[in-house]
């Protein structure tokens, strides 16, 4: 049982691994900031010279031009130790890494407010989950519209007001609100009507309390 048991978990964990080196390397491919996606070509100019110079050295060169060139190397090796190229590779990379994790734990959520307001609500409200279902559906409506404008796969999936309707975001009579003119400021942002539509029925609440 216990060599069963072990070798599972060998197995999950190099699963587990290999999840992570796939997904590391989609999203370095996906990143359009990459440092090395700026500094490809520079390397793969320095391969092409490396290996053609190797093989200069090695097959074509006499015993003369294999000392000038040792000669002419070593020359060239005092001015590459004043760089180290993976160091500063690493350390923006890093560096990069570190902000992009930090931008992605600091994208407000929703569960937080929508439990904040669900503690403020009387216990004893009759039509409590009524108005909770209405408001982390105004809630999570709000957060799709304000990303939507950033987001291209989540304007993607939601490109218009029929598809957030499909969803269960959004229901018809809200929807023929949105797109009427007369009841609807076109130039008013559709996160700020959600938001206004929230703020009436915090505003209700709080005075029928």
């Amino acid at each position: 049982m216990t060599s069963i048991s072990e070798g599972t978990a060998v197995k999950t964990n190099i699963h587990g691994i290999y999840r992570f080196g796939g997904r590391f390397k989609s999203v370095l491919l996906r990143w359009k900031r990459s440092v090395y996606q700026l500094i490809w070509k520079h390397m793969l100019i320095y391969a092409i010279v490396y290996v053609s110079l190797s093989i200069l050295y090695q097959f074509i060169l006499n015993e003369d031009g294999k000392k000038d060139f040792r000669v002419l190397a070593e020359h060239c090796t005092g001015y590459s130790r004043s760089l180290n190229i993976m160091i500063v590779l690493g350390f923006f990379t890093s560096t990069t890494m570190q902000r992009l994790f930090n931008m992605q734990i600091t994208i407000p959520g929703t569960s937080k407010s929508i439990t904040m307001f669900i503690l403020s609500l009387k216990p004893d409200l009759p039509e409590g989950p009524m108005i909770i279902e209405q408001y982390a559906r105004w809630q999570i409506l709000s957060w799709v519209f304000t990303f939507r404008l950033v987001c291209k796969p989540l304007s993607k999936i939601y490109p218009d007001l029929a598809s957030l309707q499909t969803a269960g975001l959004l229901t018809q009579e809200e929807k023929e609100i949105m797109e009427n003119p007369e009841l609807t400021n076109p130039n008013t942002p559709r996160p700020l009507v959600v938001i206004d539509c929230k703020n009436e029925v915090l505003y209700s609440i709080s005075h029928d309390e």
